[in-house]
């Protein structure tokens, strides 16, 4: 199963498009963002469509060392 079958339905959602307009729209610096409520591997679906669609760079604070390994190794997959 490719990777394009999984994500499309996160890139056309409508939650997708509201986080899209909340990163866009972020002009202060000192905006944020929180996102919850998803499971698995959803997190870093959303966060690699939303860095592919935004154009300006994002921080990710997360819970612990092994959380953040995780979500970036994700990461590493799904933004190639």
């Amino acid at each position: 199963m490719g990777k394009t079958k999984i994500t499309q339905p996160f890139s056309q959602s409508l939650q997708m498009q509201k986080l899209h307009d909340a990163i866009s729209n972020s002009a202060d610096k000192s905006s944020r963002i929180s996102i919850s409520g998803l499971i698995g591997s959803s997190l870093s679906i959303l966060l690699a469509e939303s860095f592919k669609k935004a154009e300006k760079p994002f921080l990710l604070i997360l819970n612990d060392k092994e959380e953040a390994a995780y979500i970036l190794n994700d990461l590493e997959q799904l933004v190639k």
